[in-house]
């Protein structure tokens, strides 16, 4: 399991242990800041939340950029 605002987008931190490119899916404003679908394969999507004050931001969708999150910002949940 991941939050959605441990996600690093549109340009994830330097020590970020996971990487993924991806395409911006969905993009929903929500007041302060703005959700993303990206698609990082064809069958899986991740969630970032974006602060509105980050000057990359806003994405289009169609847009490709590079994710990731730190290693201890993912939680592995079994079935």
């Amino acid at each position: 399991m991941l939050r959605p605002s441990q996600v690093l987008a549109p340009k994830p931190a330097g020590d970020a242990h996971n990487r993924f490119e991806g395409r911006v899916v969905g993009a929903t404003f929500r007041g302060d800041h703005r959700q993303y679908e990206v698609a990082v394969a064809d069958d899986v999507t991740l969630l970032a939340t974006v602060a509105e004050t980050d000057r990359d931001c806003p994405l289009e969708v169609g847009a490709r950029l590079e994710i990731g999150w730190h290693l201890d910002d993912g939680i592995v949940l079994a079935r």
